[in-house]
């Protein structure tokens, strides 16, 4: 039987040395899947980014397109563009102040 409490420690320059060439492997396979996942995150990005991009800008025709639909609106009926932007505020009006709570406090006269 080999007594290990017997042997004097190993000096800490070859314990680090035998560490890191042990870990030298695992460093090389995780610096790999980091390069590996880095390249696959920007190729889905890039195909992200394209759709995104195609996106926008069939927004932007399309606002475009119904910017131009409510000029010729506003300028063919200004009385109905009138009541209806009213009829817009009085709503959102309505919606805003409706979600303020509403507390009565009474007071007693005793």
């Amino acid at each position: 039987m080999v007594d290990y409490m017997d042997t004097p420690p190993a000096p800490k320059s070859k314990r680090a040395a035998a560490l890191k060439q042990a870990a030298a492997p695992l460093v090389g396979a995780a610096t790999e899947l980091a390069h590996e996942a880095k390249v696959a995150i920007g190729e889905r990005a890039s195909v992200i980014q394209a759709k995104a991009q195609e996106g926008y800008g069939v927004a932007r025709e399309e606002a475009r397109k119904r910017l131009g639909e409510a000029e010729t609106f506003v300028h063919e009926k200004p009385y109905a563009s009138l009541a209806i932007a009213a009829f817009a505020g009085f709503l959102l009006g309505h919606i805003i102040s409706s979600s303020k709570s509403n507390v009565v406090y009474l007071r007693d006269d005793r």
